[in-house]
């Protein structure tokens, strides 16, 4: 990610409140903050893995009342969903959480249609976790904040990661860090290590 961490949380606040016309609390900018500060530390070491993913902040599903995962990485086979959770402990709710998601991407979202799509908890306030919940849960992998390169690694690994360097990859046309040409609102779209 390019952008610094105050320029980043001044586009998201800026598109927040343009697209919910709500106020802004001070637990919603902490999440953010606390995001920022895993996916600067983490999506660097996955990215050398498997470039060519685009991030996507605060994606609102369509019909659904502002539901939004909180970062979806997209290329041109994958969509993984991150949810960070700013806890160290599983939570039932927040499995269901991130399993709805997947769920409504995989099975009503046109442009991810042909997409493998798995979900992921992220729980940034512990270390050492790595659960794989697909016994249980379908795709659905559980990590710390430390684990997360490595996890999404292994979401993708059966794969010619290769192929991703010769494809363009971003999901719609993009001007100024901006989704255009979509029939729903996406906050923001950064290219991986630019």
């Amino acid at each position: 990610m390019s952008e610094t961490k105050d320029n980043w949380l001044r586009i998201m606040k800026s598109a927040f409140s343009d697209e919910y016309m709500l106020s802004l609390g001070k637990s919603q900018i902490h999440a953010w903050e606390d995001c920022f500060d895993v996916l600067q530390d983490e999506l660097p070491e996955f990215d050398e893995e498997a470039p060519g993913f685009s991030i996507i902040f605060e994606y609102a599903l369509p019909y659904e009342s502002g539901r939004r995962p909180d970062v979806l990485l997209v290329s041109g086979e994958f969509v993984l969903i991150l949810e960070f959770k700013m806890k160290n402990e599983i939570l039932e709710a927040d499995v269901d959480q991130v399993k709805a998601y997947a769920r409504d991407i995989r099975e009503y979202h046109y442009e991810s249609r042909n997409k493998e799509v798995n979900p992921f908890l992220v729980l940034t306030h512990t270390k050492d976790l790595r659960t794989d919940l697909s016994h249980a849960y379908g795709s659905l992998a559980v990590c710390s904040k430390d684990w997360l390169a490595v996890v999404l690694g292994d979401a993708i690994c059966g794969n010619d990661i290769g192929q991703y360097h010769e494809q363009t990859i971003t999901p719609c046309d993009v001007e100024n860090g901006w989704i255009l040409n979509m029939s729903h609102y996406l906050l923001l779209l950064m290219r991986l290590g630019s």
